[in-house]
């Protein structure tokens, strides 16, 4: 959470003190996560076919920090509400960090081609937004899912996006058991209790609100 008030350019110095471009570009990630289901889901965004980079592939909200962030926290907002029309209502927890190499193709002024390269880090966060509800920005993106763990398997992804997807769905259902252990959604209806035996197996018991609660 060290990150959110710094700027795009005390971002750079903090990863790269001596100047090496070692960060070309600082880009966000926004993971927006579901709990209105028995398994927790994370909104995944499809990249579209025209995309230099990754075309089809699903990914989370987020994007390059423009010179006109103030801030990290400024750069998810944005993403956020310019991807998805979602309004962040709070960012909550970080992720790992990931930095990658983008290569491009130029022309030098005597027409020779180079081979340029950009170095990349990318700033994940955990969010939460108002309402389920969204509606996709398609100059990048074709649409929209919301993706639970079993699902995963099922879609085009990067094994750098999957292993961020997965370390968010981790915590969404570390906070699902403990809302259940606090008695939350106990008082009207029906809850589902997940208890995960390992990090891959998860068992639902519907509880019976008639008995007794203390042991939850």
């Amino acid at each position: 959470m060290e990150f959110l008030s710094m700027s795009r350019s005390e971002i750079r110095f903090h990863f790269d003190p001596r100047g090496h471009s070692r960060v070309d570009k600082v880009t966000v990630g926004a993971a927006i996560l579901r709990y209105d289901t028995p398994n927790p889901s994370i909104l995944l965004l499809k990249r579209n076919s025209g995309e230099k980079h990754y075309s089809d592939v699903f990914e989370i909200p987020g994007g390059k920090v423009d010179a006109t962030d103030s801030t990290i926290r400024d750069a998810i907002v944005r993403e956020v509400g310019e991807e998805t029309q979602m309004k962040v209502l709070d960012i909550t927890a970080p992720l790992s960090r990931i930095r990658y190499t983008t290569k491009k193709i130029e022309r030098t002024s005597t027409g020779q081609e180079k081979i340029v390269k950009r170095h990349a880090l990318q700033l994940s966060y955990i969010v939460t937004v108002e309402g389920t509800e969204f509606q996709v920005e398609k100059k990048e993106h074709s649409t929209g899912i919301w993706a639970t763990r079993d699902s995963l398997d099922q879609i085009p992804i990067t094994s750098e996006m999957m292993k961020l997807v997965l370390e968010a769905l981790d915590v969404a259902e570390d906070r699902q058991i403990e809302r259940l252990r606090s008695g939350a959604g106990f008082r009207r209806f029906a809850a589902w209790a997940m208890f995960l035996l390992d990090e891959h197996e998860i068992v639902l018991w519907d509880l019976d609100l008639n008995k007794d609660e203390s042991n939850f």
